[in-house]
């Protein structure tokens, strides 16, 4: 049977090329192709190409921020970044350890307001970008610092922010659920809002400050005015981070 199956096998090879001959053997699954190969213990797993680690911002920018320290009790950085630099309490030179890395400003726009909102009033482009991750008693805080070359040109970023989000409290989703609930103004460029509060899941609140130069935009997965975004403790964050961005 061998012979016979090796002389059957070439004449459909042939007219593969030729005719179009189908082949119809089923191959055993070792054979099929898999999107992943196998781990081995021969060597290290091959990082993902597409990955990009985000840099650590310079030293000025990382002093700027204040540190967990600074914002009170409660106050740490996010382990997912703790664990990847040593950041420990480093006394005098606490402040140029905050774990402050670079953003693209791109995708600080485009989270600045949820995604379906229309964002009707253009807000100017920020020169630079940088993020770092607190927690306050294990919530994750994000915050984002834009950077501008010009006090008047924060502030105009600042207020169609505001208005961008105010304009969402009117706006549904594809899915039927709140982009916004409501924005409110805590004192002279400091805001509180929510997005999607009636989903649990993706519910978070948004507090956006105003510097000098800047504007800290902070994000938590908490209702509107609830820990660490109280108004007390809201306006406290802001005084802090006015206190320590130089711009």
């Amino acid at each position: 049977m061998g012979p016979l199956l090796a002389r059957g096998v070439l004449p459909c090879a042939v007219l593969l090329l030729a005719t179009g001959c189908t082949d119809t053997t089923v191959p055993s699954p070792d054979e099929l192709p898999s999107s992943r190969a196998p781990a081995t213990d021969t060597g290290p797993v091959r990082p993902d190409p597409n990955f990009s680690r985000p840099e650590l911002a310079d030293a000025d920018a990382r002093a700027a921020f204040p540190t967990a320290d600074d914002l009170g009790p409660g106050w740490d950085y996010s382990r997912a970044v703790s664990n990847e630099h040593d950041y420990g309490r480093g006394g005098a030179h606490e402040s140029a350890q905050v774990p402050a890395y670079d953003q693209d400003v791109d995708d600080v726009l485009d989270s600045a307001v949820p995604d379906e909102c229309l964002q009707l009033n253009p807000m100017p482009i920020p020169s630079t970008a940088v993020e770092v991750r607190y927690t306050f008693e294990d919530i994750p805080v994000t915050v984002s610092e834009v950077g501008f070359g010009s006090p008047a040109v924060a502030g105009a970023f600042f207020s169609l922010l505001v208005a961008n989000r105010e304009d969402c409290t009117e706006e549904s989703g594809s899915e039927g659920r709140i982009l916004v609930g409501q924005v409110v103004m805590l004192g002279e460029g400091v805001a509180l809002s929510d997005r999607y509060p009636g989903d649990p899941t993706e519910r978070r609140s948004d507090l956006a400050v105003r510097t000098d130069t800047t504007v800290v935009m902070l994000q938590a997965p908490v209702e509107l005015g609830a820990e660490p975004f109280t108004s007390t403790r809201a306006l406290r964050v802001a005084r802090v981070f006015r206190g320590a961005t130089t711009g």
